[in-house]
C-alpha cells in the first residue's frame, strides 16, 4: 500500500506580509512521478508533462481569475500525479466618497473523480481534491478550506472472494461554504467572503486548488478539475480596485464549448494519452 498525500505536503498556506509581495500572481506546482515543477507567480502560467504512467496540467490566470488542473494516473505500478494552482493579490478599493460599503470576493470550485471499477488484492487508489481561501482587509480575516478524499482498495473477504474497501472522507475543514454538489465521484463547492471597505483600503487574498491521483499495482484514476477555480468579485455600481499584482480580472472569463466532457468515462479518460 503507498502512503498517502499528508495535507501539509500542499502548499496552500500564504503569510499576509510585505515580504509576500513577491509571491503575488499565478502560480503553478505539481509532479508527475519523479518530474517536479514549481513557477514563481506570473499573470498567467500554464504547464503540463507526462512522466511514466502519470499525467499532470496546470493553469493558472489573473486576467480571467480562473484556474484549472488535471492528475491522472494508469495502468499503473505505482504512480503518482498532483496539481497545486493559486491566485493571490493585493487589491485597493476605488471609489466616491468615504462611506464603507460591501466588498464580496467569491471563489467557485467543481471537480470531478474517475476510477476503474475493478480492483485486484492489493491494488490501490487514492484521488484527493480540495480548495481554501484566506482573505484578509482591516484587519479581519476569513479562512476557509475544503477537502476530498476518496480511496479505494481492493481485498479478500474472510471466504476468499475478492473485495473492494472504500473510505470516502469530504467537507469543510475550516470556516464554511456552499455544497452545491457532492458525492464520490464529483463535488461544487462556492467559497464567500464580504467584507466592509472604503476607497483607499486594502484587501489581500489567496485562492488555492489542488488535486492528486495515485495508484499501486492498479488499472489507474483521474481528478479533472479543467472546468474549474473561478474568483469573482461584487462591489456596488461606481466602486472597482486597482490590482498590485496587475492585470487582476481585467479579461472577461470564456464559457466552456461543453460541460459534457466532465461526465467522461476511466476507460475513455484513461486512454487517453498526451502527446
Amino acid at each position: 500500500m503507498f502512503s498517502k498525500l499528508k495535507l501539509s505536503a500542499v502548499p496552500f498556506v500564504f503569510v499576509f506580509a510585505a515580504a509576500a509581495e513577491a509571491q503575488l500572481g499565478a502560480k503553478i506546482s505539481g509532479q508527475a512521478n519523479s518530474s517536479v515543477f514549481d513557477f514563481v507567480p506570473a499573470e498567467t502560467v500554464d504547464y503540463s508533462v507526462s512522466q511514466g504512467n502519470a499525467d499532470v496540467e496546470a493553469h493558472a490566470d489573473m486576467h480571467t481569475g480562473t484556474m484549472r488542473g488535471l492528475a491522472r494516473v494508469f495502468s499503473s505500478t505505482h504512480d503518482y500525479a498532483y496539481f497545486n494552482d493559486r491566485l493571490s493579490d493585493f487589491l485597493t478599493i476605488v471609489g466616491p466618497g468615504t462611506d464603507a460599503v460591501a466588498f464580496t470576493i467569491n471563489l467557485d470550485v467543481s471537480m470531478t473523480r474517475s476510477w476503474d471499477n475493478l480492483l485486484a488484492n492489493t491494488q490501490e487508489e487514492d484521488m484527493n481534491a480540495g480548495a481554501r481561501m484566506e482573505v484578509l482587509a482591516n484587519n479581519v480575516s476569513v479562512v476557509n478550506q475544503y477537502h476530498s478524499n476518496f480511496d479505494r482498495l481492493g481485498t479478500i473477504d474472510g471466504e476468499g472472494h475478492g473485495k473492494i474497501d472504500e473510505t470516502y472522507d469530504t467537507g469543510f475543514q475550516v470556516g464554511s461554504g456552499q455544497v452545491i454538489a457532492e458525492s464520490h465521484d464529483q463535488f461544487h463547492i462556492l467559497m464567500s467572503a464580504t467584507m466592509m471597505v472604503k476607497p483607499g483600503d486594502e484587501v489581500d487574498f489567496v485562492k488555492t486548488m489542488y488535486g492528486s491521483a495515485q495508484a499501486d499495482k492498479g488499472p489507474g484514476c483521474v481528478v479533472d478539475a479543467m472546468h474549474s477555480g473561478h474568483v469573482s468579485i461584487s462591489l456596488p455600481d461606481g466602486y472597482s480596485f486597482t490590482s498590485r499584482a496587475g492585470g487582476f480580472l481585467d479579461t472577461a472569463v470564456p464559457e466552456p464549448s461543453s460541460m459534457a466532457v466532465l461526465g467522461l468515462g476511466l476507460v475513455a479518460v484513461l486512454r487517453r494519452r498526451r502527446k
